[in-house]
């Protein structure tokens, strides 16, 4: 097959495939937003980040430990 038709296939393969790649967007997009927090959080409480992207994010100047102490409200 070449041509139209072909043309036409991939153009309803692509269309089939986006709302998967959108859903996996959205799930990777609410992922990275529950990371952020979680991590927000933890800085707040002193945590002492150890990798280059939390680092990068927060400020390890006020850190106190690797392992922090965190109120209930915060747990939660």
């Amino acid at each position: 097959m070449t041509g139209a038709p072909m043309r036409v296939i991939s153009f309803v393969f692509a269309l089939s495939a986006l709302p998967l790649s959108t859903t996996t967007a959205f799930a990777d997009e609410s992922c990275n937003d529950l990371w952020f927090t979680r991590n927000a959080i933890i800085n707040q409480a002193g945590f002492c980040f150890g990798s280059n992207l939390g680092q990068a994010l927060f400020d390890n100047g006020d850190c106190i430990a690797k392992s922090v102490p965190l109120s209930p409200e915060a747990q939660r």
